[in-house]
């Protein structure tokens, strides 16, 4: 886990800067997630360590690729989406054959190779996450627009996950949620996390309020078995909780049939992660118990208090503890 003490700043635009090093106020400089984290770090709770990829690298990524001046003049000249997403993807494609520059590629396998030092997971890999700059904020949180890369092994996977979480700003999802905020997409830079992966027995989602009714006295958790991408992409169908915050009370539960579970690739790829049916045991049983659902519940009301507003709450548990994958405000309510 990432240790807490502050540490020096960035020396040059693409040095890398580990998440206990980073503060808050970076979030130009390396994106919502990455200073959310940072922000949670500071206050104590406990994250998985990583680094983050300055937007700079980005940029200076995608100023390489000859395609991108073609498709800012269509983005200036024209309001069409179709349009849009039709050029995106053509630059999309382009970029995807560019090499990252060496300087920043160096950069990013220094980072990774003194992670490797610090914790080495090994079969279980790394986590490589988008941290764009409009993502995780009060205003937007541009959740599920961008790519990330769960169980990735090698730097060599690292290198082309980050390229790949770069691009993903020119996907149709993110061009359609950007145009229904009204967001220049050159107003969008895209930091990336490279984080200790945590193979958690049970994962999932915490709302600290009740989204559904708007009712801040009462928050909604989402868990399943394995890692928590099968639901925050929708895989799955998990156990669902409504509590009480004060008094702490289950007020009602509801079993998913929890049909698959994300685990790791048995197999070094691009895509590390697979879907695995659920032994029958497990989808009869929730996959928290009372006690474990309090200490979640407790932990969500301390991040929502420290912070100072409702949060959207990512998090695993494993060997007992509760950890913190990322949080952003809750913008929906």
């Amino acid at each position: 886990m990432a240790p807490r003490q502050q540490g020096p700043q960035p020396q040059n635009r693409f040095q890398v800067t580990f998440l206990h090093q980073l503060t808050p106020e970076q979030i130009e400089t390396c994106g919502g997630k990455a200073t959310n984290l940072a922000r949670l770090n500071q206050l104590g709770f406990t994250i998985p360590n990583g680094f983050a990829i300055p937007t700079e690298c980005f940029k200076t990524f995608v100023a390489t690729c000859q395609q991108l001046e073609a498709f800012d003049n269509l983005h200036q000249n024209t309001d069409d989406i179709e349009t849009l997403i039709h050029s995106a993807t053509d630059f999309q494609t382009a970029a995807s054959e560019y090499e990252i520059p060496t300087e920043i590629a160096n950069e990013i396998i220094a980072g990774f190779k003194q992670l490797v030092t610090q914790q080495d997971p090994g079969p279980t890999g790394y986590a490589v996450r988008s941290s764009a700059t409009a993502e995780d904020t009060k205003k937007f949180s541009f959740a599920g627009q961008a790519d990330s890369f769960l169980c990735v092994r090698d730097q060599t996977h690292v290198l082309d996950a980050v390229k790949r979480t770069w691009l993903s700003l020119y996907s149709p999802r993110a061009l359609l949620y950007l145009q229904s905020k009204d967001i220049n997409i050159n107003q969008v830079q895209m930091g990336v996390i490279v984080q200790e992966m945590i193979l958690g027995e049970v994962s999932g989602v915490m709302f600290t309020t009740n989204v559904v009714t708007n009712d801040p006295e009462q928050l909604i958790i989402d868990s399943s078995w394995g890692l928590g991408e099968s639901i925050v992409a929708g895989k799955v169908n998990p156990d669902s909780f409504i509590i009480q915050k004060q008094p702490i009370e289950i007020i009602e539960r509801r079993m998913g049939d929890k049909a698959v579970y994300s685990a790791p690739h048995p197999q070094d790829r691009p895509e590390c992660t697979l879907l695995k049916e659920t032994p029958p045991e497990k989808r009869e049983m929730f996959s928290l118990d009372d006690e474990q659902l309090v200490k979640l519940t407790n932990l969500g009301i301390e991040i929502e208090q420290k912070i100072g507003y409702p949060q959207d709450i990512e998090w695993t548990y494993k060997d007992g503890e509760f950890i913190v994958l990322q949080t952003r405000p809750i913008t929906t309510s």
